[in-house]
């Protein structure tokens, strides 16, 4: 074969790996796994505990890695996002609270303390016009908890200090407020420390309005104009974590597309100037990641982060400790995919920062992204975490799909959330509904599991197809391609080198069909899937095409449903890249 038709072909195989994820629809039978464990291998961490808050549910749940019900917590209130476990075994909840302030995607409002055993201990509104909680919060040892906040800013202020007349949408803007609550009795709080984004920002508006100078010079304030949104939410704060070592916290911006880091050892008077703190900057962002063109140092091509979610410090004893992980969406970035990222910000100490801008690194510590990039997207909600034996917890939300990568970025363990509302899903029907903010995982060495009875119940989802993890291997996912070569599309390549690509599993011959190459739209070369000119070894598939292609044809290959499957018999679907 000449070199440009093995091009050619490398190109279509290429090709029709985008196409598997993209167009062809589940074609699920009623005896493939649909929901629960999908995937359950050596490698993955099963000495812990997966903590779930379904979107559209009022429960929270406790599943082991074999997918059972260990506890379940019922509140009245549908999922406010998120829900943590405690370390004394109590778990805390947000709730949707049903008014009219801040009606908002993220939307919580109630805080909720719950007994190991279900019992309500206490609650706390903070929905009202003044503030409107959202999307997370964080649990800090010392028993108080840092939330987000939208702070509504009347819009004739807003305008007072900059904002561009005309853009604020409603009456108020919604700026962000950090609060660190500390839980009073049963139904109270105490604020114990504030930061309000209003008090860091600068404009470029209006001379004579406060706040004036040149952005660029201000890398360490917001922009209150960035873009000219008229987005009343105009921020989006979605996540937040606290670095106790640093004594400092981490926000994610989800319509900025980048990460602020701000100082947590200020007052709160402090947090309201520019010093203050022990690093004497008071309130204003000390590092800032993701999109340099919100301080005017780079442009469209600089942005790296696109409605991110999940930014959170790695914990200093784990794989990349101390080096900040986010979940990049990707909604807005040419092609639309996701990945998960990890950035170690440049650092003279801890905690300080670099000052050359636009603020390093210049390139991510980690990446993880599907070996078939649309496989992997999320536009909304999810999250990833970094678990104690190096492996990472990626929850894709949207599609309630919570699944493990381990040593090459293997799928290791693959869960499939099988509850939408207040109802579970029958395995063996497509799932829908089924969103998940973000999954948490608990090691079973975490405090609150001591002295605690975990026997495992039922898997969550309706009329569970039978399996079992005695044997600690579950597999009921369709093999994935991750590697083809040449990766690069060379067309120099050697005429005795023969293109592949490489599954996630080992793969062999399926028990029917055939793999067919066109040429120009001509069937010119039919493949049983026993043939000799397909070599299956182990995760590979080497393809050698009998045939002398034209140059610059246009090839075309389908394949059979069920022509390629992985050693526990699932298959691929069908397979067209002329469609």
């Amino acid at each position: 074969m000449k070199r440009v038709h093995k091009f050619n072909l490398i190109k279509n195989l290429l090709f029709l790996s985008f196409f598997y994820f993209l167009i062809i629809p589940n074609l699920f039978s009623q005896t493939q796994k649909t929901v629960g464990v999908i995937k359950n291998q050596n490698g993955n961490d099963d000495k812990g505990y997966v903590l779930l808050t379904p979107l559209t549910s009022k429960n929270t749940y406790l599943i082991d890695k074999c997918g059972k019900e260990l506890k379940t917590w019922k509140s009245k209130y549908l999922s406010g996002l998120i829900a943590y476990l405690l370390p004394d075994g109590s778990l805390l909840r947000a709730g949707q609270i049903s008014d009219t302030n801040y009606m908002g995607q993220g939307k919580g409002g109630i805080l909720e303390k719950y007994s190991w055993d279900g019992q309500l201990l206490w609650s706390y509104k903070i929905s009202n016009d003044s503030l409107g909680l959202h999307h997370d919060f964080y649990p800090m040892k010392n028993g108080n908890i840092l939330a987000i906040a939208w702070h509504g800013i009347p819009a004739s202020i807003a305008e007072s200090k900059g904002r561009k007349s005309g853009t604020v949408y409603s009456s108020k803007l919604w700026s962000e407020r950090v609060l660190e609550i500390k839980p009073k009795g049963t139904n109270d709080i105490e604020i114990v420390w504030q930061w309000s984004l209003i008090d860091h920002i600068v404009q470029n508006e209006n001379i004579l309005m406060p706040d004036y100078d040149n952005i660029s010079s201000h890398p360490e304030l917001v922009d209150i104009n960035y873009k000219n949104s008229t987005n009343s939410d105009w921020v989006h704060i979605n996540a937040i974590d606290y670095n106790e070592e640093l004594d400092q916290i981490v926000l994610s911006c989800h319509h900025f597309g980048e990460i602020w880091v701000i100082d947590h050892s200020t007052t709160t008077a402090e947090a309201a100037t520019h010093k203050g703190g022990k690093r004497n900057k008071g309130g204003d962002i000390l590092y800032r990641w993701g999109n340099p063109r919100t301080y005017q140092k780079g442009g469209n091509e600089d942005q790296v982060f696109f409605g991110q979610h999940n930014a959170y410090w790695i914990p200093k004893l784990y794989k990349d400790g101390g080096s900040i992980m986010v979940f990049n969406n990707g909604l807005g970035r040419n092609p639309m995919v996701s990945s998960v990222e990890i950035i170690t910000p440049p650092q003279s100490s801890p905690g300080v920062y670099g000052s050359n801008l636009p603020y390093g690194p210049s390139t991510q510590t980690w990446v993880y992204k599907d070996s078939i990039p649309t496989k992997f997207y999320s536009a909304v909600i999810s999250g990833a975490q970094r678990l104690p034996n190096g492996n990472t917890l990626i929850c894709s939300g949207v599609q309630g799909r919570i699944f493990e990568v381990g040593n090459k970025n293997s799928i290791v363990w693959e869960y499939i959330n099988p509850i939408a509302g207040e109802n579970e899903i029958t395995d063996g029907q497509a799932a829908a509904g089924n969103s998940v903010f973000r999954a948490l995982f608990y090691p079973d060495t975490f405090s609150a599991f001591k002295n605690k009875t975990l026997k495992p119940g039922n898997p969550l989802e309706k009329n569970p197809i039978s399996y079992s993890c005695n044997s600690g291997y579950i597999d009921f996912s369709q093999p994935v391609p991750q590697t083809f070569f040449p990766e690069n599309r060379a067309i120099n390549i050697s005429k005795s080198v023969l293109p592949y690509i490489e599954f996630d599993e080992n793969i062999k011959p399926g028990n029917t069909g055939n793999i067919y190459i066109f040429e120009n739209n001509n069937l010119v070369s039919t493949l049983p899937y026993n043939s000799s000119n397909l070599n299956f070894s182990n995760k590979r598939l080497t393809i050698n095409i009998p045939v002398e292609l034209m140059p610059k044809s246009k090839v075309s290959i389908k394949i059979d449903e069920n022509c390629i499957t992985d050693l526990s018999n699932n298959g691929i679907e069908t397979i067209d890249s002329s469609k």
